[in-house]
């Protein structure tokens, strides 16, 4: 199987050398007309709130004993 990163991970990877291998730096990155500033941290800004916690899905999860 080839090594695969997903496109947000990728993002997230090119970002960290562009900032010269610095995860602070990423996270306050001042670039913010790059196209790649919203998806930087390694997660999609656009898939917010779509999905959810496992125990939230399954009622027997979210029974707090």
């Amino acid at each position: 199987m080839p090594n695969y990163l997903p496109p947000v991970k990728a993002i997230k990877k090119f970002c960290y050398y562009c900032v010269g291998e610095n995860a602070k730096e990423r996270k306050n990155c001042n670039i913010t007309d790059c196209s790649l500033y919203p998806f930087r941290l390694g997660k999609n800004p656009k898939r917010k709130g779509i999905g959810g916690r496992k125990s939230l899905k399954n009622p027997k999860l979210a029974q707090k004993p």
